[in-house]
């Protein structure tokens, strides 16, 4: 039927089907459309207008130039395959291009990108990254919660409900400061000269182990070794000013146990005044639920110990139940120690010489001794005199008859 149209109308030359003139007549129009066209071949078309699938379309390694934005309506999927293990390839540089962004085809995958260029901010709300390995970052970068001072970035051990903490402050170091949670050391903390800064409290060091604590180790070769040293840097001194010590904290038996200082000694502040300066030492420890002043040593280096260790405030009755003159003979000139221990001027110990001398109760050993010794010069006299005057009295006597 066709070969029968006239010039200028649609025509069939050697098989094809063909219009009188190049890209100039329709098939069909929008008022009146074909319904389907069935092609088993190729189609050629220069612009497809919007349309819906209504299959799948294949093709091998071909190329969509100049495409413009493709949207995508909301829950479309873009995927290789059916399955989680079928994937899109979307690849920088072309076909010879080394650069992936992975895509795979169900929300429980993860996306895999290669090497890439952010030219922006990426977004998101508390998500994770997973099984990511190294990350380098080179000299010189930031990273930062946010652009500006006093912001600053977690990095957090142990997933959202760690505990653990690295704070990190949005700015060059010398005016932030790092915040460091719980941690365990793997190697040696070099300080360089830089301060430890535990604010308005106490640093503390945990051990559980027995007879250990804070060791110093010094590799020093000169005459003087390791230190602690403790400086009081007041902006007002004062005299009597307690500028360093060691104290010994432990429990009681209280039903909730409490904690008590036991002992502690301190180096205090005597007279500040420039070029006279003079410092003691204290010794304190709880006697009886209070805190007592044992000790003390002078910058001259007068001892003085406290008086209570003498017992009866009376010196020379202390003694009263001993000769105190034979105890000085037997127990200091004979070293009798288990003497002096059993009347309580030595006390036993385990080590060493087995013996300490109490000072207060040898003191006053020594000071009844001498007064028993005076009183016995005293009596001897007045005893020869008595003699003297009665012998006398006999030879006046003798010479009356």
């Amino acid at each position: 039927m066709l070969k029968n149209w006239k010039k200028g109308n649609p025509f069939i030359s050697g098989g094809t089907f063909l219009p009188p003139a190049d890209d100039t007549y329709d098939l069909g129009s929008s008022a009146l459309e074909w319904k389907d066209i069935y092609i088993d071949g190729t189609a050629n078309i220069d612009t497809l207008s919007a349309t819906t699938l209504g299959g799948a379309i294949a093709g091998g390694n071909q190329s969509f130039t100049n495409v413009g934005d493709m949207t995508f309506a909301a829950g479309s999927i873009l995927a290789a395959g059916t399955t989680n293990a079928d994937t899109l390839l979307i690849k920088a540089g072309g076909i010879a291009g080394t650069t992936f962004i992975t895509l795979t085809s169900n929300a429980t995958d993860t996306m895999s990108f290669g090497a890439f260029t952010l030219a922006g901010a990426v977004a998101g709300g508390d998500q994770a990254f997973t099984g990511v390995g190294d990350m380098t970052f080179t000299d010189g970068s930031i990273l930062a919660a946010v652009d500006g001072a006093g912001t600053t970035l977690l990095v957090k051990a142990g997933g959202l409900s760690g505990t653990t903490f690295i704070t990190l402050t949005s700015q060059s170091a010398g005016t932030d400061t790092m915040g460091l949670g719980a941690f365990t050391l793997g190697g040696t903390v070099t300080l360089n000269g830089q301060v430890l800064d535990a604010g308005n409290v106490s640093a503390v060091f945990n051990c559980s182990g027995a007879a250990q604590g804070l060791e110093v180790d010094s590799t020093t070769a000169g005459v003087a070794g390791g230190v602690i040293a403790i400086f009081t840097k007041s902006g007002t001194p004062a005299n009597n000013d307690l500028v360093a010590g060691f104290v010994g904290y432990g429990y009681n038996n209280a039903g909730t146990p409490e904690k008590i200082q036991y002992s502690s000694y301190w180096s205090k502040i005597i007279s500040l005044t420039d070029g006279a300066e003079t410092g003691s030492l204290e010794w304190n420890i709880i006697n009886s639920g209070t805190d007592n002043q044992v000790m003390t040593l002078s910058g001259a280096g007068v001892l003085a110990v406290d008086l209570a260790g003498s017992g009866t405030p009376a010196q020379v009755d202390l003694f009263d139940d001993y000769d105190d003159a034979l105890v000085l003979r037997q127990g200091i000139q004979q070293n009798n120690r288990e003497l002096l221990a059993d009347i309580g001027v030595l006390d036993r110990k385990e080590t060493g010489s087995g013996y300490m001398v109490k000072i207060q109760p040898m003191f006053n050993l020594l000071g009844g001794g001498i007064y028993q010794t005076r009183q016995l010069i005293e009596n001897t006299k007045e005893e020869l005199v008595n003699r003297i005057e009665g012998l006398e009295r006999k030879i006046m006597l003798l010479e009356a008859r």
